[in-house]
């Protein structure tokens, strides 16, 4: 079974993340963990108690760091420790399935002209917040959800039309920080970090569907995204929507040694459709 690290960036939920914790030392989990903790108290002692020595856990406390930065130097720790060459994302109120996880990194190991592996994931919602509680809603987060476009503009055109989030997807460790890199100090608003993170990511490499259940999402209505009239009017929000342009298309024309005009041009579209979704829906 292969490993794949998991990268779990956490702010003042610990209930969340001692629950996440229980779901895997309660299956004597292959895979290690990685946990960069931003809030202003460290909860390693809790953490470590969590894990009952049955989950190889690492503990980080990085003070009001922001989640995208936390989550590229747990990727970093999780290089140098060469426990694992693949690694993937969590938020710290989900899961992954640990035969699902081992399942996409032995697809990557034979298979270099893909980024990214991943399989079915499902989404639910509390009738109330925290980490515990009756069920109000579940359904389907994401399908067969790939990209197999052989270059990167038609995996970049093919993502803008059916966006999806291969954050969440398993992913080679060296190629994960390279991808997460782009745009992470320039694009300061978290929702355009999160289009950078996708659009580099789809640029990289093909994606494959994985015929398994992968992951469970919790959502949090209200709480996952600002409402879309602050989002707009936000301080940060033009200059980080040019920021996400200029890195984005840098990373397109490098990949298909494209015109840098032509790539400006691909990727502003492809921008203002996810937006336009995003704020229609």
């Amino acid at each position: 079974m292969k490993k794949v690290a998991i990268l779990i960036a956490t702010l003042n939920r610990l209930d969340f993340l001692i629950r996440t914790i229980n779901y895997y030392s309660s299956l004597n989990s292959p895979h290690p963990i990685f946990i960069g903790d931003a809030s202003i108290k460290s909860s390693e002692k809790v953490v470590l108690e969590a894990a009952k020595g049955k989950v190889e856990l690492y503990y980080f406390h990085w003070v009001n760091l922001k989640d995208r930065e936390t989550v590229k130097k747990l990727a970093e720790k999780a290089l140098e420790s060469n426990i694992s060459e693949y690694c993937v994302d969590q938020g710290d109120d989900d899961f992954y399935y640990l035969n699902s996880l081992s399942l996409c990194a032995e697809f990557l190991s034979k298979n270099s002209s893909y980024a990214t592996a991943q399989g079915r994931a499902i989404r639910f919602e509390l009738k109330q917040s925290g980490p515990y509680g009756d069920m109000k809603d579940i359904g389907v987060y994401w399908d067969e959800n790939e990209l197999e476009g052989e270059t990167a503009l038609e995996r970049l055109r093919d993502i803008s039309d059916n966006y999806w989030v291969p954050n969440f997807s398993v992913h080679r460790t060296k190629e994960f920080i390279d991808d997460f890199s782009v745009g992470l100090e320039s694009v300061i608003d978290r929702n355009f970090g999160e289009f950078a993170n996708v659009y580099t990511t789809s640029i990289s490499g093909k994606s494959k569907f994985i015929d398994c259940l992968f992951l469970v999402r919790q959502i949090h209505d209200g709480i996952d995204h600002p409402k879309k009239i602050d989002w707009v009017l936000g301080k940060n929000w033009n200059s980080s929507y040019n920021e996400l342009i200029t890195s984005v298309a840098k990373a397109l024309s490098k990949k298909d040694d494209l015109d840098y005009t032509l790539s400006i041009n691909e990727v502003t579209s492809v921008i203002n459709k996810t937006i336009a979704i995003f704020l229609l829906f």
